[in-house]
């Protein structure tokens, strides 16, 4: 089976430039002010596109009820990125202090501290986060896929054992060939990881672990550069690895078809 793309990674392509499809408050302006497009360039993930852009992109002021200005940037979709980098800057002092990075395809900011990015996906699941303003910068409260704008569930669940217990029960209902369910899970070097299915529709038949860690700039969790897949041992409804490193790892649960489909997994780690 074909491994489908997905949000957490934001690793999604399409067109090269975009400009802001959201309905941010506040006009847009036609051009940047040059410490804005300095702060804005400084921090996209391929600076060297920037170059081949008349401008940095699109701005969107936003005055919050309690009178911070907030001014969002969004355009450059670098090298062939559908989901362009959205930056959110406060101004401070000369310039500006970047406040939130997100890959978004379009973002809707509220004057009462509500911020809402949207992600495009694959055709069947695009990306939604919000994000509140606590007086100093923006807080994700909310990170959900939804799927064929219908139906919505977490981007990511944590695996968390009990006090004195190693291993806990996950489920799910709803997953399909393009809606994954994803879960972070963290372990030491050497120890053996257990995956058993108690219950699980035939066509719930992929199982994809890999280790990660955290993006702060981006608030995401992601797949480590170079990482391959941690390989699964499978014995019947049970998987089994010896883990190989310690820190976070990420595990895909994936669908046959495009019908939801249910399962019931414990997992292990001794």
């Amino acid at each position: 089976m074909k491994r489908p793309r997905k949000a957490p990674y934001r690793l999604l392509a399409a067109v090269t430039i975009c400009l802001a499809a959201g309905a941010a408050r506040g006009p847009a302006s036609a051009a940047l002010p040059s410490a804005l497009a300095a702060a804005y360039a400084k921090d996209v993930e391929q600076p060297a596109c920037v170059a081949k852009l008349e401008k940095a992109g699109e701005q969107q002021e936003v005055t919050l009820n309690s009178g911070q200005r907030i001014f969002l940037v969004h355009g450059i979709c670098g090298c062939g990125a559908m989901n362009c980098t959205v930056g959110v800057y406060a101004p401070e002092g000369d310039g500006y202090r970047t406040v939130l990075l997100d890959v978004a395809l379009k973002f809707d900011a509220e004057p009462n501290g509500t911020l809402v990015t949207t992600s495009a996906g694959d055709g069947f699941v695009s990306g939604r986060r919000t994000y509140r303003w606590n007086g100093n910068t923006y807080v994700l409260v909310s990170d959900l896929d939804v799927y064929k704008n219908a139906y919505t569930k977490p981007s990511l669940r944590i695996v968390q054992f009990a006090p004195g217990t190693s291993s806990t029960t996950v489920s799910s209902t709803q997953v399909t060939q393009h809606f994954s369910d994803y879960f972070k899970l963290d372990a030491t070097k050497g120890q053996a990881l257990s995956l058993t299915f108690e219950k699980r529709d035939p066509k719930v038949n992929a199982l994809y672990l890999n280790s990660a860690y955290w993006d702060p700039r981006y608030s995401v969790w992601k797949q480590k550069s170079g990482s391959s897949e941690v390989a699964l041992a499978q014995s019947g409804d049970t998987y089994t690895a010896k883990l190989p490193s310690s820190g976070a790892y990420l595990l895909e649960i994936d669908g046959a078809d495009e019908t939801f489909r249910s399962y019931t997994l414990k997992i292990a780690v001794r």
